[in-house]
């Protein structure tokens, strides 16, 4: 009996409210606890006005606590939304593509995130080649100007300029072109005699530039269709010069300087 004169006199100390969420919440709780709360509780004899006042924190709290995990499940659904939203959209055999206006924003968020990832991870190396400047005019502006002319292409892209289409099919043909050179090179390259010497310079594995061809390739087949090109006023004839033109500038550059 000392357990439950030790619950009695606590429980005199908690307010009605408190008392109340022991009651409701009796799972919590051993049975002796629950049972000493109830008999304080009934003991009080409060009136239904102070019943229901007591009620009120609980109330809110319980909505607190309904709304907090609202907000959660609608974060979870816009997640699990994208997902299955980018998985459609790369999906070669789906029966139906996603509208103009969201591939529109797919493309622009996806150049403008690859920006971001390349920005931060050669930050060293964009920050030297600044420095050289001066010194190195040609191999600093040849680095810099694709990785500048990324987010200006997303961004206008996004905006629905025409500017937009044109510079982000430069950018992507320069990319592609680009990653075409690395991967015949990787593929025609043989291991050098001195050993240990490829320890000190590793190359890229051929996967990697073959999924980087795909995804260029695929985002060019995504902004020549025609309800992509009516929206920023390109027709076939320029859409076809600007990509062919630019691969063929880029490629004659690599030939330049190799």
């Amino acid at each position: 009996m000392a357990i439950t004169n030790e619950f009695s006199e606590y429980y005199k100390t908690l307010s009605n409210t408190e008392l109340l969420d022991i009651l409701e919440n009796q799972e919590n709780y051993q049975s002796l606890a629950v049972e000493t709360a109830k008999n304080e509780f009934n003991s009080r004899k409060l009136s239904e006005i102070e019943i229901s006042e007591a009620k009120k924190p609980l109330i809110e709290k319980q909505l607190q606590k309904q709304k907090q995990s609202n907000k959660t499940k609608a974060i979870e659904n816009k997640i699990k939304n994208a997902g299955n939203f980018f998985a459609d959209t790369i999906n070669p055999i789906h029966s139906s593509l996603p509208n103009t206006d969201k591939l529109i924003r797919l493309i622009s968020l996806a150049y403008f995130a690859i920006f971001l990832f390349q920005f931060i991870k050669d930050f060293k190396s964009i920050a030297g080649y600044i420095e050289d400047l001066t010194s190195f005019p040609m191999l600093s502006v040849s680095y810099l100007t694709p990785l500048a002319v990324a987010p200006i292409a997303a961004f206008n892209f996004y905006k629905r300029k025409t500017r937009g289409w044109i510079m982000l099919a430069i950018f992507v043909s320069y990319s592609a072109v680009g990653a075409l050179w690395m991967l015949i090179d990787l593929l025609s390259w043989k291991p050098s005699q001195f050993e240990g010497l490829h320890d000190l310079f590793p190359k890229s594995s051929s996967a990697t530039y073959i999924i980087q061809l795909v995804f260029l390739t695929g985002t060019l087949y995504i902004i020549f269709k025609e309800n992509i090109r009516e929206v920023f006023k390109i027709d076939k004839q320029k859409a076809l010069l600007i990509i062919s033109l630019s691969g063929f500038l880029t490629l004659a550059l690599m030939l330049l300087s190799s």
